[in-house]
């Protein structure tokens, strides 16, 4: 019975530790971004939109052309084809 109970001891350490691991190497933030097509939005509303470069939907600093700082922003279009939606620079 002791054998029993230090087997499921031991494997539930052994999850615990692999999964605080994962959290503190951040692999749970990387595995939750996802890569998107980022647009010139060329009117205020984001009715007409120009194809420009890739971004990222998580993040902290804004897609940009050319990834510049200052440089024109880039959106992702909603469900309806506007481009409204703040998009992130992928990090490298």
């Amino acid at each position: 019975m002791k054998n029993y109970t230090f087997k499921k001891l031991a494997s539930l350490c052994f999850i615990v530790l692999s999964i605080s691991t994962a959290f503190v190497n951040g692999y749970s933030k990387t595995a939750k971004r996802t890569i998107i097509q980022g647009y010139i939005r060329n009117n205020a509303q984001g009715t007409i939109c120009q194809q420009a470069g890739l971004c990222a939907d998580v993040g902290n600093q804004l897609c940009t052309v050319n990834g510049l700082p200052g440089g024109t922003q880039l959106w992702g279009k909603n469900a309806a084809g506007m481009c409204t939606i703040e998009l992130y620079k992928i990090p490298n």
